[in-house]
């Protein structure tokens, strides 16, 4: 914004009726020309450097430092995947209750280890409780499973976890990193 001043009188000149007025330089201008040069500045600083964590080994305040995971969400990751076992794959979060499909895709820092083994499922020596609080198994295929091993004794495979009545092909598929033939 500009100051409006009237100019003074100069020798030699004649007297105008009216005084004409100058535009001097308000002192906002000054102010925003050192904002745009701090913001200038600050545009070649170095990136920050982005820390990745694991699904298996992050806490509850990892989850938390992204945009829409709040305390209840982050602890809800962390129990599903101690039922599960372990994440195989970061879309396996979609299955988490309540998470947000923008969440997920914001969490590109986050990622798989290479390494990771699930904790698998002993499917001859299980309970059905232990059974039926895998999120991939329902509670009647868990039933299913023992009425099978009850009545044809171990299950050496996935070819004879197929002969399981309420077995279908997508569970199978889903659940075979997690399960154990010992």
């Amino acid at each position: 914004m500009a100051l409006l001043c009237p100019v003074p009188k100069i020798a030699g000149s004649k007297p105008a009726r009216f005084k004409p007025l100058a535009q001097l330089p308000s002192r906002s201008l000054a102010v925003h020309q050192k904002r745009q040069h701090r913001i200038h500045r600050n545009t070649f600083r170095k990136p920050a450097r982005v820390i990745e964590y694991d699904l298996n080994r992050a806490d509850t305040a990892d989850f938390e430092s992204v945009a829409g995971i709040g305390k209840k969400t982050a602890g809800r990751i962390i129990r599903y995947r101690a039922a599960l076992g372990g994440f195989l794959r970061r879309e396996q979060l979609y299955e988490v209750y309540g998470i947000d499909s923008l969440a997920i895709f914001s969490m590109d820092r986050f990622f798989v280890g290479q390494s990771f083994k699930p904790t698998v499922i002993d499917v001859n020596g299980s309970t059905y409780e232990e059974l039926e609080a895998h999120p991939y198994l329902s509670a009647l295929q868990a039933r299913a499973i023992l009425m099978y091993r009850f009545q044809h004794g171990r299950i050496d495979g996935e070819e004879q976890l197929m002969k399981v009545r309420l077995m279908d092909t997508k569970t199978a598929e889903r659940i075979r990193p997690y399960l154990d033939y010992r």
